[in-house]
């Protein structure tokens, strides 16, 4: 499910000053605020084509609390 870009949540979620990423049931990006494209050095749409695994390093802690 990805957040359209004129939506009040969609506004809400990029106000915030931090990383924000939604991922779908497959585990891939399905959303990407400014500040996560910012972090990641990447568009939302780039963002998209990836999982958090292919983003993050092996044994990050941030995986396990997702999985």
């Amino acid at each position: 499910m990805t957040v359209p870009e004129n939506t009040l949540a969609s506004m809400v979620l990029n106000s915030l000053r931090h990383p924000v990423i939604m991922l779908d049931e497959a585990g891939y990006i399905s959303y990407a605020n400014a500040d996560a494209e910012a972090f990641f050095r990447s568009s939302a749409t780039i963002l998209s084509r990836n999982t958090l695994d292919m983003l993050l390093p092996f044994g990050s802690p941030l995986l396990a609390l997702v999985k």
